[in-house]
C-alpha cells in the first residue's frame, strides 16, 4: 500500500490486490483487488474506490 500523507492524517492510498469493505460508506467489497482509498472528517475511516486510472496487478 502506497500512502500520500499529511503533515498529520493520511490523505490517500492505492492498495495493491487488497480486501477489506467501505464501513462508513456504500459497504462495496473488495477481494484480492486493486484499488484506492480517500481519508476525510467525513470519512475518518477512509472510503475505498476502483479507480479508472490504473489496471490491476497481479
Amino acid at each position: 500500500m502506497n500512502l500520500l500523507l499529511s503533515q498529520v492524517h493520511r490523505v490517500k492510498a492505492l492498495d495493491v490486490n487488497g480486501s477489506h469493505s467501505n464501513k462508513c460508506t456504500d459497504g462495496q467489497t473488495w477481494v484480492c483487488q486493486t484499488h484506492k482509498h480517500e481519508w476525510s472528517e467525513v470519512c475518518p475511516d477512509g472510503h475505498a474506490y476502483t479507480p479508472t486510472d490504473i489496471s490491476a496487478t497481479r
